[in-house]
C-alpha cells in the first residue's frame, strides 16, 4: 500500500463552526504547553542530580562566550604572517575547541552521576508519565489530536535532551490544525455520503475532465468534519468551502483528515489534507529510458539554476529559478532590513523618553520589556497597552510609536504576502519540472552532492550583495528533492542517488580529471579529448552514467 496527501484549498463562503475548531487549537496548544511545563520541571530535578559542577558551570560559561562574541559587530581584522588574519573568527574557533573538550568531560562526569542515582531517575520519569496521563485526561481533545500532540512531545523532548536545552511552550496565534483519524480506514466512497465524522458533498465526474476554466466552478464542494458533539451525542460539524482540482482515489481509504489554518500577514488561509492509503503505485511507463540529474544552485544570465539534466535519449535541459523572482526575493529581504532599522529607532525613542520621564506603573515593566527585546512583539504589547493608558507629556512619542505601528503592519503584512506569493510559485515550478521528468523517464540517477559542502564562505577580499549570500537557501534544493522523489513515486518512476566522485571537474567522455577551478568558470574544455562542457551538464553526464552502469550490473 502507498500513502499519499491530497490538499485542498478553501474556496469561496464563509465556513461554519469556525469558532468551535478555534477552540481545539486553543485547546492543542494547551495541552503542548502543560506537557512543556512539566517536563521542564521534570528535568530541573533530573539536572539537579546530573550536574557535574564545576566543569558545567565553566561549560555555561564557554558557550555565553561565544554566543556574545557571535552577536558582536563586524569582524576585527589584522595583518599577520603576511596575510589577513579574522581575529574574530580565531577567538570563536578556539572557544569551539575548549567548549568540545569541557563537553567531553561533563558528558563523562553527568554519565557516571546517571548510573548512581539510576533509581531516584527512574523515579522521577514514572512521576513524569503520570502527570502527563492526568493532564491528557482532562485536555477536551479529540483522541486523535490528543495523541499527535503526544507524539510530537515525546519527539521533541528526545531531541530537546540530545542537544541540551528545554522545550519551549507555543504561544496561542489563532492559528494550528485538528485532525480525524480512522483507525481502519473509510473508503473514499463512503465520505461521500452520511458518514459521522466525515462527509463531502458529490462532485460530478465530469468536473475533472471540463476545460481549465469551468473546472474551478464544477469542482467547488463542502467538507464536513467533526469537531465536536452536543449532549445528545450528535455531531457538530465544521464545514468548509473548498475546490477539489482533483479528486480523491475511488480504490483508495481515507486515514485521516486535518484542517489547518495558518497565518499569511494579516490574514489566514485554510486547507483541508487527506492522508489516503491505496494501492500501490504503478511501474513507470518507461521503464527503459534513464535521465541523470546534478542538483546545486548556481547564478547565471538566466537566473538561478537550480537542476541541470541529461537523458539517455540525448536530450538534456535545466531548471532556472528566473531573475524576476529573485529580484523579488532580494526585495524580501530589503523590507526585512527596514523593518529591523524601523523598530531599533523605534526602541532607542521609547529608551530617552522613559530616561526623561515619569511613566505610569502600568507601561513601566512593558517598556522594559520593549527595550530589551530584539522581537517587535513586545513594542507592539506596549503600544497597545499605551493606547488605554495616555498620560501627560507622551504626545510626541506617542505619535511616533503609531507611526512606527502603521509602518510596521504594512511592510510586514507586504513581505509576508510577498513571501508567501514567492515559495508557492517556486513550489509549482518544481512540480512541473519533477512531473515532466518522471513521466518522460523510468530511471532518474540524482549526483548526491552533500549540500553543506557548496555553502563555502566567500573569501573575505570577494564582495558580495547580501541576495548572493541567500541563493542556496532561495534554491532549496531539499525540497525539489522531495519533490522529485514523491512524483517518482507517483509515477513508478525510479530514484536512485549516486556519489559520482569528481563529478564536476572530471569529463565524462574521457574521464581526464584537469587542475582548474570550477567556481571561477562555467564551461571548460579537457586537455586531453579537447571537447568542451558545461560543468553542470558534466555532472548530470557522470550520474547518468554510473547509474546505468549500476543498473547493468543488477540486470546481470
Amino acid at each position: 500500500m502507498a500513502i499519499r496527501v491530497y490538499e485542498y484549498g478553501c474556496g469561496l463562503g464563509q465556513i461554519e463552526g469556525l469558532e468551535m475548531a478555534l477552540d481545539k487549537m486553543r485547546r492543542r496548544i494547551d495541552f503542548w504547553n502543560r506537557l512543556v511545563e512539566i517536563d521542564n520541571d521534570v528535568r530541573a530535578r533530573m539536572d539537579e542530580l546530573l550536574f557535574a559542577g564545576e566543569r558545567e558551570t565553566e561549560l555555561s560559561s564557554l558557550r555565553e562566550r561565544l554566543r556574545t562574541l557571535l552577536r558582536s559587530g563586524s569582524n576585527v581584522r589584522s595583518r599577520e604572517a603576511g596575510g589577513d588574519v579574522d581575529k574574530k573568527s580565531t577567538a570563536a574557533d578556539e572557544l569551539r575547541s575548549a567548549i568540545r573538550a569541557q563537553l567531553n568531560d561533563v558528558k563523562r562526569v553527568r554519565k557516571e552521576n546517571a548510573a548512581r542515582h539510576r533509581g531516584r531517575l527512574r523515579q522521577l520519569d514514572s512521576e513524569r508519565k503520570c502527570r502527563i496521563a492526568e493532564v491528557q485526561a482532562t485536555a477536551g481533545l479529540y483522541w486523535a489530536n490528543r495523541d499527535e500532540i503526544r507524539r510530537k512531545y515525546e519527539v521533541a523532548r528526545v531531541r530537546a535532551m540530545q542537544q541540551g536545552r528545554r522545550l519551549r511552550p507555543q504561544p496561542w496565534n489563532e492559528t494550528g490544525r485538528i485532525k480525524v483519524q480512522f483507525q481502519r480506514g473509510l473508503p473514499v466512497p463512503k465520505a461521500f455520503l452520511q458518514n459521522g465524522r466525515l462527509q463531502i458533498d458529490p462532485v460530478p465526474e465530469s468536473a475533472f475532465q471540463s476545460p481549465r476554466f469551468e473546472r474551478r466552478r464544477l469542482t467547488r464542494t463542502r467538507i464536513r468534519i467533526r469537531v465536536n458533539a452536543n449532549e445528545d451525542r450528535s455531531p457538530v460539524w465544521l464545514t468548509v468551502p473548498a475546490v477539489m482540482h482533483r479528486p480523491l482515489p475511488p480504490g483508495g481509504s481515507i486515514r485521516g483528515v486535518s484542517f489547518v489554518r495558518e497565518r499569511i500577514g494579516l490574514g489566514f488561509r485554510h486547507r483541508v489534507l487527506f492522508t489516503v492509503s491505496e494501492l500501490a503505485f504503478p511501474d513507470s511507463s518507461k521503464p527503459d529510458k534513464a535521465v541523470g540529474v546534478d542538483l546545486g544552485w548556481r547564478l547565471t544570465t538566466d537566473g538561478l539554476r537550480v537542476a541541470y539534466w541529461a537523458g539517455a535519449d540525448g536530450k538534456r535541459g535545466e531548471l532556472v529559478l528566473p531573475t524576476s523572482d529573485l529580484t523579488e526575493f532580494k526585495r524580501v529581504g530589503n523590507l526585512q532590513a527596514t523593518i529591523v532599522a524601523a523598530h531599533e529607532q523605534a526602541r532607542a525613542l521609547v529608551t530617552a523618553f522613559r530616561t526623561r520621564h515619569a511613566v505610569p506603573d502600568e507601561l513601566q515593566d512593558l517598556m522594559h520589556e520593549a527595550e530589551g527585546s530584539s522581537a517587535p512583539g513586545a513594542l507592539l504589547h506596549l503600544f497597545e497597552e499605551w493606547k488605554t493608558h495616555r498620560f501627560a507629556g507622551d504626545r510626541y512619542v506617542f505619535t511616533k510609536l503609531r507611526a512606527w505601528h502603521k509602518q510596521y503592519v504594512h511592510l510586514w503584512t507586504w513581505q509576508a504576502n510577498l513571501r508567501d506569493q514567492l515559495l508557492r510559485r517556486r513550489r509549482e515550478l518544481y512540480r512541473r519540472f519533477a512531473a515532466s521528468l518522471a513521466e518522460r523517464y523510468g530511471k532518474i540517477f540524482v549526483n548526491d552532492i552533500p549540500l553543506r559542502s557548496l555553502a563555502v564562505k566567500p573569501p573575505e577580499t570577494e564582495r558580495i550583495i547580501p541576495i548572493q549570500r541567500q541563493h542556496r537557501f532561495i534554491a532549496a534544493i531539499s525540497i525539489l528533492h522531495r519533490i522529485l522523489q514523491n512524483a517518482c513515486e507517483k509515477r513508478g518512476a525510479l530514484l536512485k542517488r549516486l556519489k559520482c566522485e569528481h563529478a564536476t571537474i572530471s569529463c565524462h567522455l574521457c574521464g581526464a580529471v584537469d587542475a582548474w577551478n570550477p567556481r571561477t568558470s562555467l564551461n571548460h574544455r579537457c586537455s586531453k579529448c579537447g571537447r568542451s562542457w558545461d560543468q553542470d551538464y558534466n555532472a548530470a553526464m557522470h550520474a547518468l552514467k554510473t547509474g546505468m552502469t549500476l543498473a547493468a550490473g543488477v540486470r546481470a
